[in-house]
């Protein structure tokens, strides 16, 4: 089978999406597929790159930064450039299956090339592209949007979800489709636990994401005021990594709340390095207020971190109580005594470190998150050879 992957992001620039496209190509490849990746890349109009049965075309995108996206220009020009590549590449293989990360804009390529060519679509959601996802983005939360994306979910052969939390708000926009559900995975040879922890007195905190409200980080900077407030000095430090447009309000409050020794901003860090971060670290902590899947727990997990994290959208499905503590969104309080317990616990930390070492390569495999896709692109091509054989 030859997999068509259209994704508007892909590393080095992007997040999640991009990684799982990245990830799930190189197992379709071990099964034996042909692969070709159609994305956006800042510095080109169109180029193209081949590599055994991989090929990626990477077509005209505008970004400020790797992880933020001019989507009002790259958006339109990515429908129109990669539309026609991605019809080329049918033009001379018929026979091919496409993958669309985000509901908008490659689910809308790709519907467009079931319209044309009759392809078999399946449109992996990613979050933000689902409405009520995040309300103060006013675009995805509007009628005509909410039309546009019903249209796309009911064109596509297959329409699946990161976690069941984002199927039950997908399910808010329509319940007229049959939503899946398929984790991502995560890379076991970059993240893994790291051979030796050193013992600190300190608890070294790392959080990964954009820098957007969203994320909640207003709420943990707080919390750790809190807990200096309360007497806790030089037992704590929290490492921030990512950018975003949100970076300065944050730093901002850090300074105002008198914590600036306790937090330190990184700025944006490329996948290849991240391990390390997650080595120098004693606990994760992501407070999101909104959560399709959240790549990064894993990653975390991988890597043999325990988990503090909101009791949102799919984050449950991930962290329970064996590997973490999950409090309720927006809540200071419950954040610093989650905390507290961390710094107080030392054998409880322990404790989840063996959880998420031991678990989390076999659950959350890209191997087998491959073979569910394929598994959802040969169920639809026997029925569609059943209904044949019936006519």
């Amino acid at each position: 089978m030859h997999l068509l992957l259209l994704c508007h992001e892909y590393p080095p620039e992007g997040g999640g999406a991009g990684r799982a496209c990245y990830n799930l190509a190189l197992e379709f490849l071990k099964f034996g597929h042909e692969v070709t990746i159609i994305t956006s890349s800042t510095g080109c109009f169109i180029s193209s790159q081949t590599n055994g049965k991989l090929k990626i075309i990477r077509v005209f995108g505008s970004r400020v930064s790797p992880l933020k996206n001019r989507i009002y220009i790259t958006f339109p020009a990515f429908v129109v450039l990669a539309g026609i590549a991605a019809a080329n590449c049918i033009w001379r293989q018929r026979e091919i299956a496409i993958l669309s990360f985000f509901t908008i804009p490659s689910g809308f390529i790709g519907i467009l090339l079931n319209l044309f060519f009759g392809c078999r679509v399946i449109v992996s959601l990613r979050g933000s592209d689902v409405p009520g996802y995040d309300p103060n983005k006013k675009l995805t939360m509007s009628s005509v949007y909410k039309k546009f994306t019903r249209l796309i979910w009911k064109r596509s052969t297959k329409v699946v979800c990161l976690s069941y939390g984002l199927k039950q708000m997908a399910e808010e926009t329509t319940r007229d489709i049959q939503f899946e559900v398929i984790h991502n995975g995560v890379d076991p040879q970059r993240f893994k636990a790291a051979v030796e922890r050193e013992d600190s007195e300190i608890l070294k905190m790392l959080t990964v994401c954009r820098l957007e409200k969203i994320k909640g980080l207003q709420y943990l900077i707080p919390a750790l005021m809190k807990l200096k407030s309360s007497g806790l000095e030089h037992t704590i430090h929290l490492t921030v990594v990512g950018d975003g447009g949100y970076r300065k309000e944050l730093e901002d409050l850090v300074t105002g709340s008198g914590i600036s020794d306790w937090v330190t901003f990184t700025g944006y860090i490329p996948q290849e390095e991240l391990g390390g971060y997650y080595h120098d670290s004693d606990l994760f902590v992501l407070p999101t207020l909104s959560e399709a899947f959240g790549q990064v727990f894993t990653e975390a997990m991988a890597c043999g971190l325990p988990i503090l994290a909101t009791r949102v959208g799919g984050v449950p499905e991930i962290v329970g109580n064996e590997n973490g503590i999950l409090v309720e969104p927006a809540n200071i309080d419950q954040l610093a005594d989650a905390l507290r317990l961390f710094i107080d616990d030392k054998d409880l930390r322990k404790q989840m470190t063996i959880a998420n070492v031991r678990d989390t390569a076999t659950r959350f495999s890209w191997e087998s998150k491959a073979r569910e896709y394929i598994k959802l692109f040969s169920h639809d091509k026997e029925l569609e050879n059943l209904d044949k054989s019936c006519c």
